[in-house]
């Protein structure tokens, strides 16, 4: 997968997929693992907004429960399937525990139906899953139990716990990437720092868009019969290139914080909060928002909370004051954790659509609830081949992209073809690639594309840095092979230095130093790459 922007010129392609995050990177996935031509750009790095800033869970939805939405929860089931299958070496089983309280909606006989429920509705929740990601049936954790796995709960305050398995997402960052690949794989054309300009249109039909090359500085015009706004939080600025009014009820911006402690063990545990907040979709009506404690690579994530934004989506970043206010949560709902500022080593700060704001009502932010995808031709035939996508959940994006595909090939009136075992191939482990022992890591990092990093790794096995372990060669094979062109590509969503913590000076030196040499950098270019860096983990 190279970078070449006049792959996406002197042709006309079937689809041209604007923002490279779950939801862009799974409908190139899909368009071309079925048959249709397809080229994907994004103004950053792919996956380098909200698509990055997540509690790593796959959810399979069984918090939809107290919304009576079985449909919502198969969609969940059958996504988070679908991750397990295609990407083992990224996607992984997860328990999940929730401590359970007396005998109404959270005690252990509901909750016991609930988690019934939960496995019947995914009866098929390990159909061609490997076994070692199958998930197991949920069940109810005795008090001693409970109190093993959360030392620190006041006495008395459970009577139990609920255990259902989830999946945990190992690396969302690279299975982002890895959606890419499949695309490419299958004939598609991608690139990253490629802004979308305009969407051109001709007679009421969308002819293509005029794109930015921000590495160049050079506009190019690429031509398709569709275009698909998978922009996320910039989905109303593209809109508004074709005259299409912004939907929707704005933006939350969603902070997650991560701290060098394992709380839990190998469990994510949730807790109920103590803010003012009531989903008001629910039919079970709970008070107060709920906070997952995930662990992670030897770290916890700990979030969400949500705030109304209303800025520039480019400027959203988590400030002291949202990881202050995540640290007064989390010790007021488990005074055992005790955490203090100094033990937060990074946050995550993403956009998600919501569905309302009421600001002081004790219910800020209601967070939309489902996914979109929009054909906006039929219902303004200014805009014939105009498509978005509103998306709200990570899990999802595999689904809402066949919903995608399925609309865009019924508007080109194309016959499905089909490239899925290339598709798969760039997801699915090479079992056949046997690796001397101590790069044996390799396959669990990278998959199938293993044997190709290892290629590299035996040219440049300079270790620039032992926990977490990468080479040289690994760096010259993201800026190769996977269009790294920035030092933040390469350490936060090639591999993972700095997606928990802000990796030491003379690492980043050594990485930027490296990539300067490969790309021709100044010595300025190389001191701003490293500050670009570091100013991540400057939250005040």
């Amino acid at each position: 997968m190279k970078r070449d922007i006049n792959d996406l010129t002197g042709r006309i392609f079937d689809v041209l997929i604007v923002g490279g995050g779950i939801h862009g990177a799974a409908v190139a996935r899909e368009c071309s693992q079925h048959g249709m031509s397809a080229v994907l750009v994004e103004k950053g790095d792919f996956g380098h907004a909200t698509s990055a800033n997540s509690l790593k869970i796959m959810h399979g939805g069984l918090r939809y429960l107290q919304h009576l939405n079985i449909r919502r929860m198969r969609d969940s089931i059958l996504a988070r399937r679908e991750m397990l299958r295609l990407a083992p070496h990224y996607v992984r089983p997860l328990g999940c525990v929730i401590p359970n309280s007396g005998f109404g909606v959270q005690g252990n006989m509901l909750m016991r139906l609930a988690l019934g429920l939960n496995d019947m509705i995914g009866f098929d929740r390990n159909n061609g899953v490997d076994a070692a990601n199958r998930l197991p049936a949920g069940k109810i954790l005795s008090q001693r139990q409970c109190k093993e796995i959360l030392p620190g709960l006041a006495d008395g305050s459970c009577t139990g716990a609920s255990l259902w398995y989830d999946a945990l997402a190992v690396n969302s960052e690279r299975l982002t990437l890895s959606m890419v690949q499949a695309a490419t794989a299958c004939g598609a054309k991608a690139a990253n720092y490629t802004e979308l300009r305009t969407v051109l249109l001709e007679n009421g039909k969308v002819t293509g868009g005029l794109v930015y090359d921000l590495q160049s500085g050079t506009e190019y015009t690429v031509q398709a019969r569709t275009v698909v706004n998978a922009g996320g939080p910039w989905l109303d600025a593209i809109q508004s290139s074709t005259g299409i009014a912004p939907a929707g009820s704005g933006w939350a911006k969603a902070v997650n914080i991560i701290v060098k402690k394992t709380l839990f063990g190998p469990y994510a545990v949730g807790l109920r909060g103590e803010s003012n907040y009531t989903d008001r979709d629910s039919i079970i009506r709970k008070k107060g928002r709920f906070f997952f404690f995930v662990p992670w690579r030897g770290y916890t994530i700990i979030g969400t909370t949500y705030t109304p934004f209303s800025g520039e989506p480019d400027a959203v970043r988590a400030n002291l004051e949202d990881i202050n206010e995540l640290v007064r949560e989390v010790n007021a709902m488990y005074p055992a954790a005790a955490l203090t500022r100094a033990d937060v080593t990074g946050a995550h700060a993403g956009l998600v659509p919501m569905s309302h704001a009421l600001p002081g009502s004790g219910e800020d932010v209601q967070l939309a609830k489902e996914s979109e995808v929009v054909d906006h031709g039929q219902t303004d035939p200014a805009v014939k081949g105009f498509f978005s996508i509103r998306g709200v959940k990570y899990t999802t994006g595999l689904r809402v992209a066949e919903e995608a595909g399925r609309k865009i090939r019924l508007y080109l009136k194309k016959r499905e073809g089909s490239c899925i075992r290339a598709a798969e191939g760039a997801y699915r482990e090479n079992r056949s690639t046997i690796l001397p022992n101590e790069f044996r890591f390799l396959a669990e990092r990278y998959g199938p594309l293993a044997a190709t990093v290892y290629a590299y790794v035996r040219k440049n096995d300079e270790k620039i840095s032992h926990d977490p372990l990468l080479h040289l060669g690994e760096v010259d094979y993201f800026m190769a092979e996977e269009m790294a062109c920035t030092l933040g590509d390469v350490v936060f969503r090639r591999c993972e230095l700095a997606t928990a913590e802000c990796p030491e000076d003379k690492v980043l030196i050594r990485i930027a130093k490296h990539m300067g040499a490969f790309f021709g950098w100044s010595e300025e270019r190389i001191a701003r790459e490293i500050m670009d860096v570091s100013r991540r983990f400057d939250f005040s």
